[in-house]
């Protein structure tokens, strides 16, 4: 066609059916680049900050083309659920690659205020201009971390959980949840990701499931609670891969809260995936220093890390090196020692 337009993609999706299962990721996508803007393409990323209200921290794009010569100016529409002037300053809609180069970096300076919003977004998207067309990704996102506490804090209800490959009540299907402190009169969003342990994501040893279009997997999402609600699930798929293997586990993260803040350390929760789950699990906790020890806090600072063992072989010290809780039947071992700090 003869328009002016941003990069446009069409995607096919294999929805999931009792008669079948779909193998590893069921979606391909095709791209569609326009060819009425000239040569350059311009597309935008956004890098890893975190700006946050009453921080140093600023956010920042970086808007890329596929040439270098000459200055290049490209247009860029801004919107999100934070508010210029308000919420950021230091976005115009107008950013300029100087000559010779392929990129370049725009800023936004988060600004404090006093109301309790939860995360804001920042989103620019590369509009059409004279001597390029918008590539893909042609838009970028960025949070703005509130500093105020709401009065409503949202967080998964349990740090860890233990799972087998088995099939379970839901299949190959798993639900983690994630609960509000209360009950609020308005919606409350939260995003979730995956990232950091020993199981393999995109479908490999496990992913996130939709669970209402048909569990279709899904690289990250968001959690909407209804006013008056106070629990939703976040669904993954455990793969049985008919391998043998040690334990694994994977992390699984809560983002960018809306109209809620975070329940201390509660935002993070490891998945662990066991061929078979053991009897007889032995729930740990740990804390990066030894103050939880000898102050015997244990109760009221939240672990650095939660998780399970199965074995304490070979021998450990671990206590020489952080404050440790285990809850259950331990068993010692046949040989060698391992060494108990208690309090």
């Amino acid at each position: 066609d003869s328009s002016f337009e941003s990069a446009e993609t069409v995607k096919v999706t294999i929805i999931p059916s009792a008669s079948y299962s779909v193998y590893n990721d069921g979606t391909a996508e095709a791209v569609i680049r326009d060819d009425e803007g000239g040569t350059e393409r311009v597309s935008v990323s956004a890098y890893n900050d975190s700006p946050a209200e009453a921080s140093t921290v600023q956010g920042r794009f970086y808007f890329s083309r596929t040439g270098t010569v000459g200055a290049l100016t490209v247009n860029y529409a801004i919107s999100g659920t934070a508010t210029t002037v308000t919420d950021y300053s230091g976005l115009n809609g107008t950013a300029v690659i100087p000559d010779g180069q392929s990129g370049v970096n725009v800023t936004f300076v988060p600004l404090d205020d006093s109301t309790v919003e939860g995360s804001e977004s920042v989103t620019v998207t590369v509009s059409s201009g004279a001597g390029y067309s918008p590539d893909r990704p042609a838009s970028a996102t960025l949070f703005i971390t509130d500093n105020e506490t709401s009065t409503v804090t949202v967080g998964f209800q349990a740090l860890a959980s233990a799972n087998s490959e088995a099939p379970g009540v839901l299949g190959e299907y798993r639900d983690i949840p994630v609960v509000l402190s209360a009950a609020s009169a308005n919606p409350i969003s939260v995003s979730y990701t995956g990232g950091g342990g020993t199981a393999m994501g995109d479908d490999v040893d496990w992913t996130f499931a939709n669970a209402s279009a048909g569990n279709a997997a899904i690289p990250e999402g968001t959690l909407t609670f209804a006013p008056g609600v106070t629990t939703q699930n976040i669904r993954v798929r455990i793969k049985n891969d008919l391998v043998r293997e040690p334990n694994e586990y994977a992390v699984l993260r809560l983002v960018n809260p809306v109209g809620a803040s975070f329940t201390t350390s509660r935002n993070q929760h490891n998945l662990f995936i066991y061929d078979e789950v053991p009897a007889g699990l032995v729930t740990e906790e740990r804390w990066n220093a030894s103050n939880v020890y000898t102050n015997n806090t244990w109760n009221t600072v939240a672990p650095d890390y939660t998780g399970f063992v199965t074995s304490f072989t070979p021998d450990q010290n671990a206590a020489n090196v952080f404050s440790r809780r285990l809850t259950g039947l331990v068993t010692a071992p046949t040989t060698g020692a391992y060494i108990f700090w208690l309090a």
